[in-house]
């Protein structure tokens, strides 16, 4: 098992401690080297050379103290801030107005909603978006796919 030694000149106080590793130089099993700023422990007695140059692996290394906290770094970017919404205290639930004659997608609500809204046809929800089957301006439904006829239902849930 090796040892921790909680400074530098307590390791070099101890009896194997042979200071800082060197090329050329004898080592018996249990000599204790510094390199790097790590602490060794030989296991195998021999001359080094620079190819035998101690690289630290987890069971070699001896465990010195924990150096001071750096500074802190500077704090990253921040996003954009997203939309807070609307606190809706009155809700809807209409069908909204235009005329049902099989060519006519154009209907207006009797507000301008808070948020999304939910838009029914013939009991089936549909969905919002250019490419979907509708848009939303203001109190204005545009639809896309559909064109209802007189006998069609068209309602609207929304908050406003």
């Amino acid at each position: 098992m090796n040892r921790v030694y909680p400074t530098y000149e307590e390791a070099s106080q101890h009896v194997h401690f042979k200071g800082d590793w060197a090329a050329s130089t004898t080592y018996n099993y249990g000599d204790e080297v510094a390199n790097d700023g790590a602490l060794f422990v030989c296991k195998l007695a021999h001359v080094s050379a620079i190819a035998t140059e101690p690289i630290p692996t987890v069971d070699e290394v001896i465990i010195g103290p924990t150096g001071a906290t750096g500074e802190t770094g500077l704090t990253g970017l921040q996003g954009p801030k997203g939309d807070p919404g609307t606190a809706a205290t009155n809700w809807s639930m209409e069908s909204p107005s235009g005329t049902k004659n099989g060519s006519n997608k154009t209907f207006t609500l009797l507000h301008v909603p808070a948020g999304q809204i939910l838009l029914f046809y013939g009991g089936q929800a549909l969905t919002e978006g250019a490419t979907d089957d509708f848009t939303i301006v203001d109190d204005t439904i545009t639809l896309i796919t559909i064109a209802p006829e007189s006998d069609e239902r068209l309602m609207a849930y929304y908050a406003y």
